[in-house]
Parts: C-alpha cells; sequence; structure tokens
C-alpha cells in the first residue's frame, strides 16, 4: 500500500470510530413534552360518556402528525374525530368521541412535540358509576400489543450525526481556508462538495422519515406525500427547508467562476449562509422547545459554530493531509498549524462556556443527569471535552518547540476524539434533557372500597425515591382523608421494614420521600384512614433497580 492510501485510510478511520461511537450509543428517542392532564382525568370514573378527549402539554404540540385512538374493554377500536389543536391554546389538543357505553377505556395518544420529537402515552378511564377496577388490565393489554418500528429512529438519528457532521466539517474547512489560495486546492473544493451534498441528503432523508416515525408508521410510508407536507408545515420541516434553500445557495457560490472572483461581497454572504444553516439546527431542537427559547436558541447558535471552528477546523487539518502542508510557504506546515493554533485559543472556551450553559438551563432535575441517556451523553461529552482540551495545549507547546511529528499523531488522535465528541452530541440531540414523566418510575391504580388509589414510585432506583398517592372515589366526590400511612418491605432481604413519613400536598394528595438501599422486588402498602372509624389497605410489588 503506497503511503498516500495510507495516508487515506487513517483518515477514513477518523470517521469510522465516529460512526462506530454513534451506533455504540443509546438512540431511543425519548420524548420532550409531558403531559399536564386530560379530560377525562387518567384512572377516573366519569358518570356520562364524554363528548370529546382533551390532552393539556406542558409546552407547543403539534398534532397534524400525531394520532388519538380510544380501545374500548374487548380490544376493539372506538371510532374517534380528527385530532385537532385547541384554538386558543397550542398546548392542547382535542378529539371528538362518539356515545360510549358503560366500562373501561384507554387512550393511547401520540403528538410530536414542538422541537420535532414524537410524544407518546396512554390514559385509561372508566365510564359509569361504578368501577370495575379492570383498567389497569386493560392498559396493559392495550399497550402491549402496540409495536412501533423503532428502526425509523435510529435511522434518523443516523441521519442527524451525519449532518452535524457535515455542517462542523463545513465550518472547519471555510474557517481554515477561506483566507488564502487554499479554499481553491482541489481537495478542499471536494471536501466542500462533500459536506454541501451530505447536507442535502440527510435533510431529504429527515424530511420523508419524520412523517412516518412520528405516527407510528412504517418504512411503506416513507414516500407518503400527505405525510412529507404534514411534516414540511412544522418547525422542523420548516428548518429543514430552510436548510436545503442555504446548501444550494452555498453551492452556487463556490462554482468555479465565482470562487476565482471572490471579494468581501463573497465572503460576507458566505458568512450568513453558513449561520443561517447552524440556525436551522438551533431553531429545531431542545433550545426551540424550552422556557427563554431566543437565549437558548442563540446560545446553541453560539456553540454550534464554535465546535464547527474547533472540531471541524481539526478534521480539516487531518483530511488536507501532509502533501498541501508541505506545498510551499503560501500553505506551509507551520502556518497552517499557528492557524489551527489561534482558533483553538478562542473555539474551545466558547464551546466550553456554552455547552455548560445550555445544559444548565435545559436540564431540569440536575440530582437525576445521570437517569437519563441525555444526561449520561453530557457526563461524557464533558470529559472527552477535556481530554480534547488537554491535547490541544499540548499541541500548540509542541509546535512552539518545533516537533511537526508529534503535532501529526497528536492531531490524529485529538480528531478521533472530536469525532466522539460528535456522536455524543448527536446522542444528546435524540434524547430529551429531562426525565420522562413515567420513565424511571413505578405507578399503579389500585381499588378498594370503591375508592381509586394512584401510587407512583418515583424514580424507581436504589437511592432517595418520592411516593405519591392520590385517592379518587368513582364518580363522586371524596372527603379529605384523615390520614395515610406507606410501609416498604423487602422480603428477600432480611432488613426491618421501612415506613414513610406522608405529608398531604392537596385534597387526597399524600407525598413521602425514603430510602431505598437496595434493588429488588419491594412490597408497598398503603394504609388510609378516609375516617375516624373506618381503614383501607392498598398493596403493590415495585421492581426497584440498582
Amino acid at each position: 500500500m503506497s503511503c498516500r492510501s495510507t495516508a487515506i485510510a487513517r483518515r477514513m478511520s477518523v470517521v469510522i470510530v465516529a460512526v462506530l461511537a454513534v451506533l455504540a450509543l443509546p438512540s431511543v428517542a425519548s420524548a420532550h413534552a409531558s403531559l399536564d392532564g386530560s379530560t377525562p382525568a387518567a384512572s377516573s370514573v366519569v358518570p356520562e360518556s364524554p363528548d370529546e378527549i382533551v390532552l393539556d402539554f406542558d409546552e407547543t404540540v403539534e398534532p397534524r402528525l400525531g394520532s388519538l385512538k380510544l380501545f374500548a374493554d374487548d380490544g376493539r377500536e372506538v371510532e374517534v374525530g380528527e385530532l385537532v389543536r385547541d384554538t386558543s391554546d397550542e398546548s392542547i389538543v382535542r378529539a371528538s368521541v362518539t356515545v360510549l357505553a358503560d366500562g373501561p377505556y384507554v387512550v393511547v395518544w401520540r403528538v410530536t412535540s414542538s422541537d420535532g420529537h414524537p410524544v407518546t402515552g396512554a390514559i385509561p378511564f372508566e365510564v359509569g358509576d361504578v368501577s370495575t377496577g379492570s383498567t389497569t388490565d386493560l392498559l396493559a393489554d392495550v399497550v402491549g400489543s402496540l409495536s412501533p418500528d423503532r428502526s425509523l429512529g435510529f435511522a434518523i438519528g443516523i441521519l442527524r450525526f451525519f449532518s452535524l457532521l457535515a455542517l462542523v466539517v463545513l465550518i472547519g474547512f471555510l474557517v481554515t481556508t477561506v483566507e488564502g489560495e487554499l479554499i481553491r486546492h482541489r481537495r478542499s473544493r471536494t471536501i466542500t462538495a462533500l459536506c454541501l451534498v451530505s447536507l442535502v441528503a440527510t435533510a431529504i432523508g429527515i424530511l420523508v422519515l419524520q412523517g412516518p416515525y412520528t405516527t407510528n408508521g412504517d418504512w411503506g410510508d416513507v414516500m407518503s406525500v400527505a405525510l412529507i407536507t404534514d411534516v414540511v408545515s412544522t418547525r422542523l420541516g420548516t428548518a429543514l427547508t430552510v436548510r436545503l434553500a442555504l446548501v444550494l445557495l452555498l453551492a452556487a457560490l463556490f462554482a468555479p467562476a465565482l470562487l476565482r472572483r471572490r471579494n468581501a461581497l463573497w465572503s460576507n454572504v458566505i458568512s450568513l449562509s453558513v449561520v443561517g444553516l447552524v440556525l436551522t439546527f438551533s431553531a429545531s431542537g431542545h433550545a426551540s422547545a424550552r422556557p427563554s427559547p431566543v437565549l437558548l436558541v442563540a446560545l446553541d447558535a453560539v456553540h454550534l459554530l464554535g465546535v464547527g471552528a474547533w472540531i471541524g477546523a481539526l478534521l480539516a487539518a487531518i483530511v488536507l493531509g501532509a502533501d498541501l502542508f508541505d506545498a510551499g510557504p503560501t500553505m506551509g506546515e507551520v502556518r497552517l498549524i499557528d492557524r489551527l493554533s489561534r482558533i483553538f485559543t478562542w473555539a474551545m472556551p466558547i464551546v466550553v462556556v456554552t455547552g455548560a450553559v445550555q445544559a444548565w438551563m435545559l436540564v431540569e432535575d440536575r440530582s437525576n443527569i445521570l437517569d437519563t441517556t441525555y444526561g449520561r451523553a453530557f457526563i461524557a461529552k464533558v470529559i472527552l471535552v477535556a481530554l480534547a482540551v488537554a491535547l490541544g495545549t499540548g499541541i500548540r507547546r509542541r509546535i512552539t518547540r518545533g516537533d511537526q511529528t508529534s503535532v501529526k499523531r497528536a492531531l490524529m488522535f485529538e480528531g478521533i476524539v472530536a469525532c466522539i465528541v460528535l456522536g455524543l452530541a448527536a446522542v444528546m440531540v435524540s434524547n430529551a434533557p429531562t426525565l420522562n414523566e413515567g420513565s424511571g418510575s413505578s405507578s399503579v391504580t389500585l381499588v378498594q372500597g370503591g375508592v381509586l388509589a394512584d401510587i407512583t414510585v418515583s424514580p424507581a432506583r436504589v437511592g432517595t425515591v418520592e411516593i405519591h398517592t392520590l385517592f379518587s372515589p368513582p364518580g363522586g366526590s371524596l372527603a379529605p382523608v384523615e390520614e395515610v400511612k406507606v410501609r416498604l418491605q423487602l422480603p428477600s432481604r432480611d432488613i426491618p421494614v421501612i415506613p414513610v413519613d406522608m405529608v398531604e400536598l392537596g385534597p387526597n394528595h399524600w407525598s413521602g420521600v425514603a430510602q431505598v438501599p437496595y434493588s429488588g422486588e419491594w412490597s408497598l402498602d398503603v394504609v388510609v384512614t378516609p375516617t375516624k372509624n373506618s381503614t383501607l389497605s392498598y398493596s403493590t410489588t415495585v421492581k426497584v433497580v440498582g
């Protein structure tokens, strides 16, 4: 194998490592909006058939790519109206229903959050005067029968990674080469063209896959014109459409005729187009769906530009190769390395500071950061960024000593670390920064003496847990209960029963905190005193993981 082939193989290995990194990490898309409430309420009993099903979320949702299905106690699907957004509140969606007979029902809903990720869930309720106590079994049967195609979400995750990689490399090549003749070199033009083609291909891929992914469809729905039209009308679809237009503009600006006559106007249009490309990523991600969206989108855009200047310029140096470094004084190795050193000096602090501030604002419950894929990817990213900063410091010292051979090896290693950082960033984009409602928790609805008890343990993990109990009667009102006692016990270990002090948070809503020392199947007993002369007892099992 020739030296040139060996060099190309080494550079390709960087990309391969990056792909393997993102494939090795979880890419399950998590919910990005939470259900605040519903009508009928979850686990409630209503005396008459409701006219409609109403879902109220904590942020704006998109119903056009969603669905609402209603199942009766025999498993059959009940006809419902079209899922539509409320005219006065964009976080509320509703669907009309026909007259329902008495009995248990389960609503299975699916909408798209404002950052383009699907949100799904299920709500049991009953119609009638008396609870049958069978909603839990019906819920398990209905949810268990649904089998979404997870490969669509996986494919979108891969496309997001390559779109992010293409953007970062494009920024890096422009920052590194735009001021000199290096931008007109054949390899520079080839890499720029590949980045633009990748941005087009990934944008089109996400555009056609997003519809079946968010509607719980399959690969046969990929070319559905109706779904593609619905996706285009969403925030993500608008961002992808703008991205395609900006890429076409950049392709025209890099035409050989314009490239030879480039001037200040050309550079300004290039810069504005790249900033626009960055905003199509930031304005359709997590930042756009959280409080203070303008600030978060701006932070995310600056963060992406910093990542492009740092990691992209690093990859540019690796791909351009030693033959360009040795080509003469106009593009000599020392000058290019010195330029990289200056870029890294200001880009790294920007990446670190903006990334840290973003994560602080996006992650609401920082005590549970390791309970989410987003949080684990963020921690790993922080560690690798710290490693890359240390490597960059070492590279600058080698440049000062004139040790160019070790500089090339260090650049290659830092490039591999940087690509893994990009893989982790793609995982963070595909997962929610907050713990999903119900994620890592155990919930159950029990009935005793005509009184329903919703019991939730969150998170169902070793350590500190919160226990919530909510009591409601079938089809009527219940006076506030006098007292609630909760006990935890692990039969598989010889440890004392753990009593939990419960505090009343509201009418029939009690909460307590306990320390769970071991994983396993814990027994949870709830004793309720509705009045001074009566008691109700509920028992369930909670699976606690380590």
